[in-house]
C-alpha cells in the first residue's frame, strides 16, 4: 500500500523532513522516511490495513522548525 500526504507549504522552507513511526501508541518510534523539497510526499511500500503515523518538520537558512502534530493514517 501506499499513503499519499500533502500540507501548507512553510514560508522560506528549502527541504521537508518526513518520518513515519509504525507504533501508534506512546512512545512514538520515530524513523527518517526522506528529505523533500516539495510539500507532497508518497509513502510506498507500506502493508495493508495497517496504521502509521507521520510528521513533518521543514528546514530553512534558520533551521529546523519543531515537528507537525503527528497524523494518523491506514494503508489501504
Amino acid at each position: 500500500g501506499e499513503i499519499h500526504l500533502i500540507w501548507d507549504p512553510c514560508c522560506q522552507a528549502s527541504s521537508y523532513i518526513v518520518q513515519k513511526s509504525t507504533s501508534v501508541n506512546k512512545p512514538y518510534k520515530w524513523a527518517y522516511e526522506d528529505v523533500i523539497s516539495s510539500n507532497n510526499y508518497t509513502v510506498t511500500n507500506l502493508k495493508s490495513s495497517k496504521n502509521y503515523l507521520f510528521r513533518i518538520a521543514a528546514v530553512s537558512l534558520k533551521g529546523k522548525s519543531s515537528w507537525s502534530l503527528p497524523v494518523k493514517k491506514k494503508a489501504p
